[in-house]
């Protein structure tokens, strides 16, 4: 009887927080400029290299031309990662999700606004493993939008943010194995 040896792939789970810098795009004059945003996402794979997950996003970002408008989006969305070893410690990794966004438009002197929309984040990062369990990364993704409804978008005729990118750092928990 001949013996060997069976390496099973193991599930992976990942999950992390970030902050960086988020731009929403929309229509001139009334571009919004580059804000501060945070998130986190959490993730599972059948195998380290494809996780699926969950991911949160919340930007504040002000009008460029105006003090006064300012808007906060908050994102949730599926996405998918497809993660590249390059070494032992380093990991490249490239994602694509879908996610609805909610805004709420704050106007000097007038009610706060909301309104919705939908974005496909497309991006791509680098993890590198600190600790057996801890990484820290850094990510990067365009972020279009499509399909705007709410008041912000209808009645108060606001431009539409039509996409956008953003850049963040973060840490996160990796299991590749267990």
């Amino acid at each position: 009887m001949l013996c060997g040896t069976h390496t099973a792939q193991a599930a992976a789970v990942n999950s992390g927080i970030e902050a960086g810098v988020v731009k929403r795009t929309t229509s001139s004059p009334s571009d919004l400029d580059m804000g501060f945003g945070y998130g986190a996402h959490v993730e599972v794979g059948p195998i380290p290299e494809l996780n699926f997950g969950l991911y949160f996003l919340q930007s504040f970002n002000s009008e460029a031309n105006d003090s006064s408008v300012s808007a906060l989006f908050n994102t949730l969305g599926l996405r998918t990662k497809l993660v590249l070893p390059v070494t032992s410690n380093i990991k490249a990794y490239g994602f694509v999700g879908i996610g609805t966004t909610w805004a709420r438009y704050r106007i000097t002197n007038e009610p706060t606004i909301s309104g919705h929309s939908w974005e496909t984040p497309i991006g791509l990062g680098v993890g590198h493993k600190v600790f057996e369990l801890f990484q820290l990364y850094a990510e990067g993704a365009y972020r279009p939008s499509f399909s705007f409804g709410g008041t912000a978008y209808t009645s108060a005729h606001l431009p539409h943010p039509s996409g956008g990118w953003s850049a963040v750092v973060g840490f996160a928990f990796d299991i590749s194995e267990f």
